[in-house]
């Protein structure tokens, strides 16, 4: 009788904390319809050796340039997002059915400068074409025209070594995955090698705003980096352990995804089935959290190498996050309680 009156008292429990949620999620945030359309550098230490190419490549990022870029600013169905010209970085992301709990007259702001939450990529090493080199945007279209779901912006630079890169958002119709990709051309006479990587950044402090009830229950508390392979599956990434020195995650991997959990949303670096990388989480100097995934590029003299690595940027929506990538619909984080709310969910 003891054991059904525990049962009974779980699942009475776990009710009232469903409900909570479900009202919470109506008041903050409340999906609306959608409304009318000098970063520091990051050192990038030399992850482990994956199957690299033949030279093995530089990893050092040099420092800011002192240049000012310029917003190029990207309206869909969606989201409104900033791409600041120096660095070609996505510094700002708006989500537009998703309204800001603490000022419910504005949309919520995913990445953007109050967390110095942004999504970087570029090539480390000597060669400068990185998030802290000024890039050019090329014209074109900055929001969906008619006959078209979706938009790219394209930027470009170039090293002091004669390589050139090209650097392509694509924004789709009805998603938040926006892919990225990087293409570099070799000019030169010799074979070039490089690590390409893409990085998210946050300084690690929460919302303010936070569930207290759920958090008193251990639900959808979590804040800080995840990694998810075909070998570990799951992985946290606790900030307190980046503080230490003593972070433990799969280091590397030919499958998976890198991302920055929160409250309700989520960022992720989607790496490409059966491409090596690696994945480094670190505690900047300045305070700044940076967690990347790195691959490495080979280009032979006068050709050229891509590579592309989508971005997840966005609501903690199951049916999104599974048709995203495999796993990805676990960064949606019920604490002890998943027992239950997985089978319900």
């Amino acid at each position: 009788m003891d054991t059904q009156r525990l049962i009974l008292l779980v699942i009475f429990s776990f009710s009232l904390l469903m409900l909570w949620e479900a009202w919470e999620r109506e008041q903050r945030p409340k999906p609306q319809p959608p409304a009318p359309t000098a970063q520091q550098g990051v050192p990038a230490p030399a992850p482990g050796k994956p199957a690299a190419p033949a030279a093995q490549p530089s990893t050092a990022v040099p420092g800011v340039d002192a240049a000012k870029g310029e917003i190029v600013r990207v309206s869909t169905d969606l989201v409104v997002a900033e791409i600041d010209t120096l660095g070609a970085t996505l510094k700002r992301v708006e989500l537009l059915r998703y309204k800001d709990s603490r000022d419910l007259s504005k949309n919520l702001v995913l990445l953007g400068p109050q967390h110095q939450y942004e999504a970087q990529s570029g090539f480390a090493g000597e060669g400068g074409l990185n998030h802290c080199l000024l890039w050019r945007a090329e014209p074109g279209e900055r929001a969906f025209v008619p006959g078209r779901d979706e938009v790219s912006v394209m930027l470009v630079a170039s090293a002091k070594d004669g390589l050139e890169v090209r650097k392509t958002y694509t924004f789709k119709r009805n998603s938040y995955v926006v892919d990225v990709a990087l293409e570099v051309r070799n000019p030169g006479a010799a074979p070039a090698a490089a690590y390409a990587y893409f990085q998210l950044t946050h300084d690690g402090k929460p919302e303010t705003n936070t569930n207290t009830v759920a958090e008193t229950f251990g639900a959808q508390s979590f804040i800080g980096f995840a990694v998810y392979t075909d070998e570990r599956k799951f992985e946290k990434i606790h900030l307190s352990d980046l503080d230490k020195g003593k972070a433990d995650y799969v280091k590397q991997a030919t499958s998976g995804w890198l991302a920055f959990v929160q409250h309700y949303f989520v960022s992720a670096w989607l790496s490409p089935q059966g491409l090596p990388r690696d994945y480094v989480a670190e505690k900047r100097p300045d305070g700044i959290y940076a967690a990347r995934v790195m691959v490495p590029v080979s280009v032979a003299p006068g050709a050229s190498a891509a590579v592309q690595v989508p971005l997840y940027a966005g609501p903690q929506e199951q049916r999104r996050l599974q048709a995203a990538a495999p796993g990805l619909d676990l960064v949606v984080d019920y604490g002890w309680l998943a027992i239950i709310a997985w089978p319900l969910f």
